[in-house]
């Protein structure tokens, strides 16, 4: 083979090296070209998803907040839950307390009516006797006003029937403890009404 051969072989083959060199260079620019895109689109992702994690912390902190304050609530409202427990058990106390108490009361109502009606009974009894009484003293003076008529009759004949008198002596004393006991239960009977 002699140079000019040699120096076509070799400018066929740095033609053939160069154009697939120029074509490698395109496609690795080509490459690159994407490289670049995908990076920017890549940083561009990476800064709204920088954005998007600042929000979400930001979100977070509002959560953590918004957990502290449930949980504030909730311990608040477990105190309240607690205090109103308690107060509905001293109430049932209380409602059971205020049962007893009102049935004692009735009780006490039902024996008050009781006393009220024995009372009536008693007043009662206590007028029937305490009119039989003023009729027993209307009959008890009238026979002292006999007697004193008696005796005024009987003065005046005191020597024929001292006898006599001696009796009506008897009799008076017996009508003045009548008269005596009459009048004690006059004032008994008075004594009672009031």
């Amino acid at each position: 083979m002699d140079i000019e051969e040699i120096a076509e072989i070799v400018d066929e083959s740095a033609e053939e090296t160069v154009t697939d060199t120029y074509e490698e260079i395109m496609e690795l620019l080509s490459e690159i070209r994407e490289i670049k895109e995908n990076i920017n689109n890549l940083e561009g992702e990476n800064s709204s998803l920088k954005e998007s994690i600042e929000k979400f912390k930001s979100e977070m902190e509002g959560v953590d907040v918004l957990i502290t304050d449930v949980k504030n609530d909730i311990e608040i409202n477990e105190h309240r839950a607690k205090a109103i427990q308690e107060d509905i058990n001293e109430s049932l106390v209380r409602k059971e307390k205020d049962i007893e108490e009102i049935n004692n009361l009735q009780r006490g109502v039902k024996n008050v009516k009781a006393d009220i009606n024995k009372c009536r009974t008693i007043k009662n009894h206590l007028i029937a006797e305490f009119d039989d009484i003023k009729n027993d003293k209307a009959i008890v003076l009238k026979k002292l006003r006999d007697i004193e008529e008696g005796l005024g009759r009987i003065s005046g004949k005191k020597a024929y029937k001292l006898p006599y008198i001696r009796g009506y002596n008897t009799v008076l004393k017996r009508m003045s403890n009548m008269f005596k006991e009459a009048e004690s239960r006059m004032d008994i009977s008075f004594k009672l009404l009031k």
